[in-house]
């Protein structure tokens, strides 16, 4: 009786590691991964030598430059916009055009509403992502717009039932 156990227990092992091996293929042929391109972004330069950080709050501007910045947490804040998912990959439209890829929600549960890459000879140039969250109560829109290297821009426009509409923009320019 324990031999025929065994023998069940190891094929269904057998049969979830190759399962596992499927799963992993079709992710590779799947959308743009932003949070691998995140991570190769934070394994070439960590701290930069000055970033000049703009701040808008409802119109009011305060500019400041920071010496040796580290950008991890900057671009770790992007990895949760990443729409790699399988589960997704039906409930976005995939458009390409020249060195353009734009994914569309289908659906209007998902928050990522939008993600736009544009690429030059396989090197990212940009990225830009149209987010939004809430419930009757508040909203949340976010829209951001990412060149590697040069610019992060974040523009947050939040309401709420008990507060005025707020939009905070915040852009870091990385001088190099």
């Amino acid at each position: 009786m324990n031999y025929k156990t065994l023998i069940f227990c190891l094929s269904i092992i057998a049969f979830s590691c190759n399962n596992e091996v499927q799963d992993s293929e079709f992710t590779q042929d799947g959308f743009f991964d932003l949070e691998e391109f995140v991570d190769q972004q934070l394994d070439k330069e960590l701290i930069l030598p000055s970033v000049k950080r703009i701040i808008n709050l409802d119109g009011k501007v305060e500019s400041s430059d920071i010496e040796n910045f580290n950008k991890e947490e900057n671009l770790v804040y992007l990895k949760k916009f990443n729409i790699n998912q399988p589960r997704w990959y039906d409930k976005y439209t995939v458009e390409e055009t020249g060195n353009q890829l734009v994914y569309t929600a289908r659906d209007s549960s998902l928050r990522v509403e939008r993600f736009e890459l544009k690429q030059n000879d396989d090197e990212v140039v940009s990225i830009d992502i149209k987010y939004k969250t809430g419930t009757f109560i508040s909203s949340t829109k976010k829209n951001i717009h990412w060149e590697p290297g040069n610019i992060l821009r974040i523009d947050n426009q939040n309401k709420s039932l008990w507060t005025d509409p707020i939009r905070l923009q915040i852009e870091w320019q990385f001088t190099q």
